[in-house]
């Protein structure tokens, strides 16, 4: 069982990611109220996760025993603010058998030794001095005194006001980072590793303040901060199981001539792949920081790739195939190899791009084609272009008459739309086969559900 002392429901959200992983049970583990938390406990759950707050009582009440078992791990978070008191002998009095594990930064400081007396002898220490003295980024060649001495002031005024990376405007400082960043970034596992090992950097730094020791670390901790901000942008990788779902993020930059920035506020001006200079990009990648060029082009084809197959899920086969050539990247591919398949994969999405332009269809159009189409069975070409003609009729009626406001919610404009697909589609080619026509009635169908929300509204209007 894992508690924290907050009123932030927010707080017991980490944890619950922590542990939300493939053979790990999490659903319906999340206490709501004192009520239910105890409802938790008289059933038989791997794991739950609670605010200590919840073993609440009345004034004068005792809180009931409601489990003697003990194999029951209560894991507490922030241990030094809330294990002292009513609530604490609250959850001893329901779990007297169990067995007590307290996370803390604050009771090695002079003063906070109470948590000791109440849980017992450290298991394990990780101080401060420790983690700056961590090898980690000494064995990549980064040496994180060097990039704070390009100019410390800076990494200073970062701390004093909002520890945004953006405010290190300096020259120096921005080239001190980016050389720190491009050894750091030789895998996903590595840059990983680096965020979580920056990440107990700042969490231990937080748990010391306010204590005046803390000045001295302040530089460090924000120069951690800084680089993992960097290297946290080159981490969001395209997801094949969620991707259907999700619209990806917009590029506003075509990556040839403007370095493929990504502004995350704009959504507008797709990255038009026809228009990369293919021997532009290859003399940036040569000259500039190899590693980072090569995340950044990444980051900027996984953002078009997932607006392409949002458009079109007939694409997942290019997912698939975007997705093994970056394990291939994590498994130890050089940087230069994987550069140059990744230019190859983004002349294939290119061409895929202006498929739609040589089939004369629009993208809605070449969507219900491909839905008609693939996987690829006996047609022939003047059957093909048959199912071109009906894509483009079943997609005019439909949004003539029958993509009407909240079609989707009422049972009678579903069905309407439902029966529309399905006689249009019966002008489909003879090579579909009964089976075959009613299984792209119901895909085409789905298709229209997800995509459309009537009265104009689409996953299209803003694909432009």
């Amino acid at each position: 069982m894992s508690t924290d002392y907050s009123e932030d429901t927010l707080v017991e959200q980490p944890a619950i990611a922590l542990f939300s992983q493939p053979g790990y049970d999490t659903a319906n583990c999340q206490a709501e109220s004192g009520a239910h938390l105890k409802q938790l406990l008289g059933e038989d759950h791997r794991f739950i996760f609670t605010l200590i707050q919840k073993f609440g009582t009345k004034p004068g009440e005792k809180y009931p025993m409601l489990s003697d078992r003990s194999d029951i791990i209560v894991m507490t978070d922030e241990a030094h603010r809330s294990q002292y008191d009513t609530l604490a002998l609250n959850m001893r009095n329901a779990l007297p058998n169990a067995a007590f594990i307290g996370f803390t930064g604050t009771p090695l400081m002079a003063g906070e030794e109470k948590t000791k007396e109440v849980f017992g002898d450290y298991v394990s220490i990780y101080n401060f001095q420790q983690s700056i003295e961590d090898e980690f980024c000494l064995e990549r060649g980064v040496d994180l005194q060097k990039v704070i001495d390009a100019s410390p002031e800076k990494f200073q005024k970062v701390w004093e006001e909002t520890n945004a990376a953006y405010l290190l405007v300096d020259a120096n400082v921005r080239e001190a980072v980016d050389d720190a960043v491009e050894e750091l970034i030789i895998n996903d596992e590595l840059k990983k590793k680096f965020i979580s090992l920056a990440n107990q950097v700042i969490r231990l730094y937080k748990a010391i303040l306010p204590d005046a020791s803390a000045n001295a670390f302040a530089p460090i901790k924000t120069c951690l901060a800084v680089l993992a901000d960097k290297i946290r942008t080159f981490t969001e990788e395209a997801n094949i199981d969620d991707i259907i779902d999700q619209v990806g993020e917009l590029l506003d930059e075509s990556i040839a001539t403007k370095g493929y920035v990504i502004h995350a506020t704009e959504e507008t001006s797709l990255l038009d792949l026809s228009q990369v200079d293919f021997d532009a990009l290859k003399s940036h990648f040569d000259k500039g920081r190899k590693r980072t060029e090569a995340e950044k082009l990444k980051r900027a084809v996984g953002d078009k790739l997932t607006r392409m197959v949002t458009l079109n899920k007939t694409r997942t086969d290019l997912l698939e195939k975007f997705k093994k050539l970056i394990d291939e990247y994590n498994k130890g591919l050089d940087v230069d190899s994987f550069f140059a398949k990744l230019t190859d994969f983004v002349k294939e999405l290119s061409a895929e791009q202006q498929r739609g332009v040589s089939e004369q269809l629009s993208d809605e159009e070449l969507t219900l084609f491909d839905i008609l189409t693939k996987p690829e069975f006996d047609i022939t070409a003047g059957e093909k272009k048959q199912v071109k003609k009906v894509a483009r009729m079943l997609l005019q009626t439909l949004k003539e008459a029958k993509l009407v406001l909240d079609w989707r919610k009422r049972q009678r404009t579903r069905a309407d739309v439902y029966t529309t697909v399905k006689t249009i589609l019966d002008e489909l080619p003879r090579a579909y086969t009964p089976e075959l026509y009613q299984q792209k009635c119901d895909t085409v169908y789905q298709h229209v559900y997800d995509s459309y929300q009537g009265e104009g509204r689409s996953i299209y209007a803003t694909s432009g």
